[in-house]
Formats: structure tokens, sequence, C-alpha cells
């Protein structure tokens, strides 16, 4: 039972931060914060997708679109407009994940 609540803890936390970094970003910051938010946000959905390579359900392809946006190696370059929509959508899918994964432990 520890194990499945370490678990829980290592796939949620990261999630609620990377929320609280997206809605930070609808303030007015500098740009270096922009490109520490790509890189935060790439490498929690690089960790989530190596975990759930195995199932490829739909939490997987939610997180792999969330990558492919917000890569830093081959940055997509849009308006602050755009971004805040984006910005938004993703915190939208990412509670979304949640909750799925939430009800996927809780069946177990």
């Amino acid at each position: 039972m520890e194990l499945i609540k370490n678990y829980k803890q290592l796939f949620i936390i990261p999630q609620i931060i990377i929320i609280i970094f997206l809605l930070n970003a609808f303030a007015d910051n500098q740009y270096s914060y922009y490109i520490f938010l790509r890189w935060t946000i790439f490498l929690v959905m690089l960790f989530n997708l190596y975990n759930y390579i195995k199932r490829l359900d739909r939490s997987f392809f939610v997180f792999l679109a969330i990558l492919i946006i917000y890569n830093p190696l081959l940055p997509v370059h849009l308006t602050r407009e755009i971004w805040s929509v984006i910005n938004l959508a993703t915190i939208i899918s990412i509670l979304i994940t949640i909750y799925w994964f939430k009800n996927e432990t809780r069946k177990e």
C-alpha cells in the first residue's frame, strides 16, 4: 500500500507543480521564465511518457501532445495570446489526466 501511495505522489506532485508554473505564465514574466517552463514541462512529460509507454492509453497521447508542443529543442514560436490558450488547455489536460489516474488507482 505504501508503494502505491508513493507512486501516486510521484505522479501527481510534478503535475501540480506544472499547473502552478503555467498559472504563473499568465503574468508578465521575463523570456527566461518561459524557457524554464518549456524545459520543466518537457522533462515531466518525458517522465510521464516513460511510465505510460507500456499502457499506450489515453494519458500517453495527452502527454505526447504536451511534450511536442513544449519541446525546447525544436521550439514552437507563437504569439502570447495563442500561448495563453495553449497554457489553459494544458492545465485542463493535466487536471483530466490526474482525474483518470486517481480513478485507475482507485480500481486497483
